[in-house]
């Protein structure tokens, strides 16, 4: 027995006397809602299982955000696991934790075994979640086309989610004009109309998840009048930047149709100089004209030149930091077209090599080697190999990627190292770049510290990757046994284990898909004696390369295809998948091409989940963490708060898109005293007011610090500004023309001439090779093909796009104006292209039409044209169109050797003159009388053989005209359209619609209509508010067109619309409320209202103008748009009550006065509005009566 009780005894001691194993809790510092996020826990020196319980808790109301998850960590699991925690949206929104001033939940941890008293560590909280990402068919459009769109829906996890959205559509000058709520269907396609008085610009499409503000995302397309240009000129050269060391800049200038040809004739060149304040300086003698062959020509502009027209310069080297620029004008001789370009990014330079230092590390430990990881490339930005690098001493050369590693041993008792780096061998033509460095030691109270090396290159997947691992400490502080290691993707904890410390210590990553874009390996061990005093780590940033989980690859096309004939798109997938397609004319993208959806952008997106910053490394062990995105709890020590959601001013790693913050860097890298590096920095950094340089500099008060803040700023705006300013292509603008039309093949008459299509979905099951066939449009161009992929199980991929070139070896093109009046005579240019081995002799005619006068309209006086080899012959039809409409005009031509092509456009002929319309009214009661009288005359000014129209309108009262004019079959025929016309027509054309609909709502009459008429009136709703927010003025003001002065009353009408209109559309609130503030602001002292510039349809008035009627009529708008600030602040409310209450004392002061019964009528309303039982309101209701009296049926006055 006494043996039992001592193995009791010692059963009950031992655990008391057993060391606490340390532990390590890790999860991300910024948490998205709804999503899976990962936490992991991982212990050192336990032997028994433990169990920790993990949470999210709301300290303010002291409950649960999320599920407890339980870690039960034992020997099989090598005391570590990583499991998912989520809060929930409801949760959020239930808790309302969007409604702080501070986003955040606490991390909870509890472990009896582990500490007394639970854990805690604040993370912050983001509504991002998902992926979102919006396509456009083309990137240009002019006004009156649609815009067709997609948005794919994504999760966190990349797989495809069917939630609903939110998506808004925005115009040039930022005004919401379309907004809609809808499931995404995972993949959804939308279009928009364009209206035609749109001003050019860029627009927007924004979408996020409905619940989700922070996930919204966006893109852009140009809208604005352009012709696709027929041929495309590019600048190339072997260095796309000017060294002013040099005696010359040279260059070749290529013109190559869309469809491959070359192009012959004449380059016209001039030169500018645009300085780092954009100021374009134009070089007047400079100008060349020089004979292109076979598509191409080569220029040059010597130095010498350019120093004799800029006598103002002493030395080139005042040109460094200025831009070269070059207008190019290329002629075809054979078919006389012209197109342009300008490109305007050639940066003057002083060293043929830029140094970015992005990939070094920001701290060190004394004693161990310091990678320097130094990427050289030239000024646009392209790779230079073979290059000299000095650093320290010692001389590398760059490999084929401009990439070289140093390493600099740290002194062992170093705080700060400065590492100086030069570039380039310092003879002319390869002057020397020259960077330093500053970094700084990691912190550690017992001097231990880890160093990890990998070799700084881009790994795949498949790959395993190899780190070396040493833990440096003292012989007194014990052994390391373990390194502790974790690896995170996209902020989350994917991988967590530990190896055995080694005199050479080596971890293997294995590569997957998984990692791409890019991950984190973070590694610790603990050192100390008996308690475990500290913890060490330290961190690598690895750079994966992209590639899709799924895969997806248009095959290549055949070389050519002829115009008009059928193609089979051959896809192939490893899975079965949603494929989104649409082709996109190659000439598109010579006007603008940005704005595509790019697989880089989609891997861009992926990494934007990458919560860490910089490139690894910290200044101690919190900040090693932190700056990994991670959030921990320790026994040794606890992670901060993080700051914000973003890192800090040029700190955030951008996966190869490093271009302004490695200038900063080597800007601020000048500067080596801290003082004057906080100056520049302060100069760099972009604030939101728009103060040029020279403002913001006087608020600098030390001398030193003034010059420093004033280089850098100006150095900050002109890297910005070189960001957007990269060659562009500029095609002709000309508002009034048709796009041109291609060939048509054989007796085909070729009408198709799309800038896109394909566009659609298709679904394609299981791997392998899909086919898609489809008829190719008849425009000879080269289109390019694009697909992107949504899988079930694998993710979004956007393939390569693939080329499909259109041609035939003779053609026509022809190009016609917009329209032409009657009787005008027109000359139809008709261009030939013969790209045959061989002259061809062809008979060309122009086939009659009605209406149509030509000497040539028929075949038998086509005319015979020898169109030699490789080349183009241009000829003109003249025409003169008889009648009005459209008159197809149609051009074949056939050649002696079996060569032929038609071509068929229409002509859009509009009569002389200009439309004009009289309205006369008349009051018919048939209980006075039941016949009238109208006698009317032709017009003396009557174009001849134009028809007159007598339109005969009866209504039976007010609200029965606005149900006709917007509700039956002609006037829905007539509001389906598009508005057209100024502010003033647009408003007339829309008030009528609104006012319908909303009687049909409020008396329940739709039942007795069409059950679609009240989609098209919705519909007619909102193409007629598109148009009215393109005549807004940015004080919210209107006029009848946007350059007339703005009218008050014009103004309070468009308010009194959109308040109403928004009970049936979504209306953006903003939009009313700038108008409001407008009209609030040309109220008079007195309360009333005037119109300095009315409207020039008077009739829209309704009535007699006086300032008391005019008053009535702001009231009301006034009065209609209270509801839409029902969701806002209460102070512009109560602006907009208080002149309201202004405008009712001045009509309750006039209403004694008043005379007329129009204004008694509007008077009277007016009050009944704001205060149906007021004293004023009554008296104005009785004053109206007694106007008028009661006559054999008729009301009249008196």
């Amino acid at each position: 027995m006494w043996v039992r009780g001592l193995l009791l005894c010692l059963s009950a001691i031992l655990p008391a006397t057993r060391q606490t194993p340390s532990y390590m809790i890790t999860g991300p510092n910024i948490m998205h809602v709804g999503v899976e996020e990962s936490v992991s826990v991982q212990l050192h020196g336990a032997e028994l299982p433990v169990t920790v319980t993990v949470y999210c808790w709301d300290i303010i109301r002291n409950t649960n955000c999320s599920d407890h998850v339980g870690f039960h960590l034992n020997a099989g699991n090598s005391f570590q696991e990583i499991r998912t925690i989520r809060v929930s949206p409801e949760t959020a929104r239930n808790l309302q934790l969007w409604r702080r001033h501070q986003h955040y939940v606490t991390l909870v941890a509890e472990s009896d075994q582990l500490f007394r008293r639970r854990r805690m560590v604040h993370v912050r909280l983001s509504s991002k979640r998902g992926y979102i990402f919006i396509r456009t068919d083309k990137s240009i459009y002019t006004p009156e086309e649609n815009v067709r769109f997609s948005i794919f829906t994504l999760d966190h996890h990349m797989r495809p989610v069917d939630e609903e959205i939110l998506f808004s559509v925005f115009n040039s000058k930022n005004m919401q004009i379309t907004a809609d709520i809808r499931k995404s269907g995972k993949i959804l396609l939308h279009h928009i109309r364009i209206p035609d008085n749109a001003a050019p610009g860029n627009w927007r499409i924004e979408a996020q998840f409905s619940d989700s503000t922070m996930s919204k995302v966006s893109t852009q397309f140009e809208v604005k009048e352009f012709v696709l240009p027929r041929f495309e000129i590019k600048i190339k050269a072997s260095e796309m930047f000017y060294l002013v060391s040099k005696d010359e800049f040279s260059f070749k200038i290529l013109a190559i149709h869309t469809y491959g040809e070359r192009v012959d004739g004449k380059a016209y060149v001039r030169f500018g100089i645009l300085d780092q304040n954009g100021n374009k300086t134009n070089l007047g003698g400079l100008e060349q004209e020089l004979r292109m062959k076979n598509g191409e020509v080569s220029c040059s502009l010597k130095t010498q030149d350019l120093l004799e027209q800029l006598k103002m310069l002493t030395s080139v080297n005042k040109l460094v930091g200025s831009r070269l620029y070059v207008a190019l004008t290329v002629f075809e001789t054979a078919s006389g077209e012209l197109e342009e370009t300008e490109v305007s990014g050639i940066p003057f330079v002083a060293t043929p090599y830029v140094i970015d230092l992005s990939k070094t590390r920001r701290h060190f430990a004394p004693g161990l080697p310091f990678p320097v990881v130094v990427l050289v490339t030239s000024p646009d930005q392209s790779p230079t190999p073979n290059i000299p690098v000095t650093v320290e001493g010692y001389t590398l050369y760059t490999d084929e990627t401009g990439t070289v590693v140093f390493e600099v041993v740290a002194p062992a008792n170093a705080s700060v190292l400065s590492v100086n780096i030069t570039a380039g061998e310092g003879t002319r033509g390869r002057e020397f770049s020259q960077a330093v460095h500053i970094v700084h030691a990691y912190q550690s109270v017992s001097r231990s510290y880890l160093h990890m090396y990998v070799q700084p290159t881009l790994v795949r997947s498949g790959q395993v990757l190899t780190v070396q691992l040493e833990a440096v400490t003292e012989p007194e502080l014990g052994d390391v046994d373990y390194i502790y290691y974790l690896v995170t993707n996209k902020g989350r904890v994917v991988r967590a284990g530990k190896t055995r410390r080694l005199e050479k210590t080596e971890l293997t990553i294995p590569v997957d898909v998984s990692l791409v874009p890019t991950f984190r390996l973070i590694a610790y061990y603990y050192i100390g004696n008996d308690h475990r005093s500290e913890m060490v780590a330290n961190s690598l940033w690895v750079d994966v390369k992209d590639e899709c989980e799924g895969k997806i690859e248009v095959k290549e096309m055949d070389q050519r295809h002829a115009p008009g004939s059928d193609l089979n798109v051959i896809l192939s997938t490893d899975d079965a998948a949603d494929v989104a397609m649409v082709a996109v004319d190659s000439a598109v993208y010579i006007v603008n091409n940005k704005y595509k959806l790019t697989a880089r952008k989609v891997f861009e997106a992926m990494n934007s989940y990458d919560l860490g910053c910089y490139y690894g490394g910290g200044a101690n062990t919190v900040g090693v963490f932190m700056d990994a995105g991670l959030t921990f709890l320790s026994d040794v020590a606890k992670s901060e708060f993080r700051k914000g959601y973003s890192c800090e001013e040029d700190a955030r790693r951008q996966k190869r898109s490093l271009d302004v913050q490695k200038e900063y860097t080597n800007k601020l890298n000048q500067y080596t005293e801290p003082r004057l590096r906080k100056c520049c920095t302060d100069g760099l950094t972009k604030i939101p007011m728009r103060y040029s340089c020279g403002r913001r500099v006087e608020r600098v008060r030390e001398r030193r610090c003034r010059a420093v803040f004033l280089l850098c700023c100006q150095y900050g705006i002109e890297l910005r500004r070189n960001q957007s300013l990269n060659v562009r292509s500029v095609a002709r603008s000309l508002p009034l023309e048709f796009e041109e039309f291609f060939d048509e093949t054989s007796i085909h008459v070729r009408s198709i001439f799309p800038h896109s299509w394909l566009w659609g979905n298709h679904r394609v099951q299981g791997p392998g090779n899909h086919t898609l066939s489809a008829r190719i449009p008849d425009s000879i161009t080269t289109w390019e093909i694009q697909a992107v992929a949504m899988f079930d199980n694998k993710g979004f991929c956007v393939a390569e796009s693939k080329k499909l070139t259109v041609f035939q070896e003779f053609f026509i093109s022809m190009r016609l104006p917009n329209a032409v009046t009657r009787n005008e005579q027109v000359d139809v240019r008709v261009i030939l292209y013969n790209y045959l081995a061989q002259d061809i002799q062809v008979f060309v005619y122009m086939r009659g039409a009605d209406g149509l006068c030509s000497p040539a309209t028929s075949k038998d006086e086509a005319r015979v044209i020898t169109v030699r080899r490789n080349s183009a012959h241009s000829l003109g039809f003249p025409i003169v169109p008889l009648v009005a409409g459209n008159i197809p005009i149609h051009v074949v031509a056939l050649s002696t050797s079996g060569q032929r092509d038609a071509l068929l456009k229409h002509l859009r002929v509009v009569e002389e003159g200009v439309m004009k319309t009289e309205e006369t009214s008349l009051l018919i009661n048939p209980l006075v009388r039941r016949s009238h009288d109208i006698n009317t005359e032709t017009p003396l000014n009557q174009v001849p053989d134009t028809e007159s129209y007598l339109y005969i309108k009866a209504r039976g009262d007010l609200m029965g005209e606005s149900i006709e004019n917007s509700l039956s079959p002609e006037g829905i025929n007539r509001l389906i359209r598009v508005p057209t016309g100024c502010a003033e027509q647009t408003a007339m054309h829309l008030a009528p619609t609104v006012y319908a609909v909303e009687y049909l709502d409020q008396s329940q009459q739709w039942l007795h209509l069409p059950s679609e008429r009240k989609d098209q009136a919705l519909a007619n709703i909102k193409t007629g508010y598109t148009k009215i927010l393109e005549y807004q003025k940015a004080d919210g003001s209107y006029g009848t067109w946007k350059e007339t002065p703005s009218s008050v009353w014009l103004t309070a009408f468009m308010v009194k619309i959109l308040s109403i209109a928004r009970k049936h559309i979504i209306v953006n609130d903003m939009f009313i409320h700038k108008s409001v503030s407008y009209l609030i602001n040309a109220q008079n002292s007195s309360g009333h209202f005037e119109d300095p510039h009315p409207v020039m349809a008077r009739e829209m008035q309704g009535g007699v103008e006086s300032l008391v009627s005019m008053t009535a009529f702001v009231t009301i708008a006034l009065q209609h748009s209270l509801d839409s600030y029902k969701r806002h602040d209460i102070i512009p409310v109560t602006q907009v009550k208080n002149s309201i209450a202004k405008a009712l004392g001045f009509l309750h002061k006039e209403v004694p006065s008043i005379k007329h019964p129009f204004v008694t009528a509007i008077a009277a309303y007016a009050l009944t509005l704001a205060s149906p039982d007021s004293p004023g309101s009554v008296k104005a209701h009785r004053k109206l009566k007694d106007l008028a009296y009661y006559n054999r049926g008729e009301f009249a006055e008196r």
